[in-house]
């Protein structure tokens, strides 16, 4: 047993924590751009003399892109591998601001949102693929949940600094600056190596027939799949449509605006701490008690909030922190070798479900409050947990 966890070398390290690097400093880019667009909006509405509903086409059309590429994403991952992936995803993140900047008009933001949402996809896919792929089986778990702190940190970060910084210089140059983080990620890139696949040497007849059925790429159909997808599914629709929605839930609940903000900055602050959390401790228990713990105790937590103290609703973020992560975890240890094409279907059918289910919460808010619409993020929460028991079999 000793033998088998030889200390790795430093080469062996550079292929594990480089890609690693990769991964967290591209959703720490993405974030910060998905984040900064909200305090961007109303300042892009005034330079190009827009409506606000003239505007909601570019968060709209970025949205609807993202779900396209991250379909494609599953080809390209396939015929080209995870670099050019990345690479390409890199490049047209580093345009997006920078075209915008120069070209501050409608046309210029709405072909601006079309990049950043092919950007979206591939990067999105990519950052999982790289932390699934090459992250060693016993800190998959910290590795995920560390991976996932840098979107926390940046929905934190990038709307107070777009906020300061706005009052010092013009918000052009804070849009060109962003090329900060995504200018060294594209350059990096391309440093990027190929995980080596598996030698078939020394390996007993069942050990390669064990390999041969890991290679297929299972149908997303496969009951042990569709489970995962329905979970996503539920889940990530119930985590957006509160994150979205949580400061007007809060005014509607009678806070002041100030107050509802602070809360949704605290939820992220709580998704942000459970996942330090499960980086720094080793967390002792499986992954599907985790999950059911997680969703059933968010359900409860968020029935406390809407019927006895309000405030309370941001400790759902303890409880949502550790989701997403782990769920990662689960399929890059069921499906290692075809996580890459796994994660991209499976991100794409359940961001269609969210698509679908904002527009229906979008048409429910406007005939019955946001109050009312909001049930559903406990019940999704719910169907989440159940799924969970619905049965499985072997791939």
């Amino acid at each position: 047993m000793s033998k088998k966890k030889v200390s790795l070398n430093s080469h062996s390290n550079a292929q594990i924590y480089f890609p690693i690097f990769l991964a967290c400093l591209s959703l720490f880019a993405l974030g910060w751009m998905d984040n900064a667009r909200g305090p961007f909006f109303p300042l892009l509405l005034e330079a190009t003399n827009s409506s606000a509903s003239q505007g909601s086409f570019f968060f709209a059309l970025t949205s609807f892109i993202a779900i396209i590429s991250s379909a494609v994403s599953g080809v390209v991952l396939s015929r080209y591998g995870i670099r050019t992936l990345m690479t390409v995803g890199a490049f047209l993140m580093t345009i997006c601001p920078i075209g915008l900047a120069l070209y501050p008009s409608l046309n210029g933001a709405l072909l601006t949102a079309f990049i950043f949402g092919c950007s979206f996809g591939f990067i999105t896919v990519g950052q999982n693929v790289l932390v699934g792929t090459f992250a060693p089986e016993h800190l998959k778990r910290k590795l995920f949940a560390l991976l996932h702190c840098f979107y926390a940190l940046a929905a934190l970060s990038a709307p107070l600094s777009v906020l300061f910084l706005k009052s010092q210089v013009s918000w052009n140059f804070i849009l060109a600056g962003l090329i900060i983080f995504t200018l060294p990620l594209f350059l990096l890139s391309f440093f990027l190596k190929e995980k080596e696949p598996e030698k078939e040497k020394d390996k007993t007849k069942e050990e390669r027939i064990s390999l041969e059925e890991s290679l297929k790429i299972p149908s997303i159909l496969h009951p042990d799949v569709f489970i995962w997808l329905l979970f996503l599914s539920f889940y990530i629709s119930s985590e957006l449509m509160l994150a979205t929605r949580l400061v007007v839930l809060m005014q509607d609940f009678g806070y002041e605006y100030s107050f509802a903000s602070g809360m949704l900055t605290l939820f992220f602050s709580s998704m942000l701490a459970i996942r330090l959390l499960f980086f720094l401790v080793n967390i002792p228990f499986k992954e599907i008690s985790i999950l059911k713990f997680c969703t059933l105790l968010a359900a409860i937590l968020f029935a406390f909030g809407y019927l006895v103290w309000p405030p309370a609703l941001f400790l759902i973020g303890f409880c949502m922190g550790p989701v997403f992560p782990t769920v990662m975890e689960v399929l890059s240890k069921r499906w290692p070798m075809r996580f890459d094409v796994l994660v991209a279907r499976v991100i794409t059918i359940s961001s269609l479900f969210v698509v679908a289910n904002h527009l229906l919460v979008g048409k429910g808010t406007d005939l019955f409050g946001v109050r009312t619409s909001l049930y559903v993020v406990p019940l999704f929460l719910l169907l989440s947990f159940l799924s969970l028991y619905l049965p499985k079999k072997k791939a």
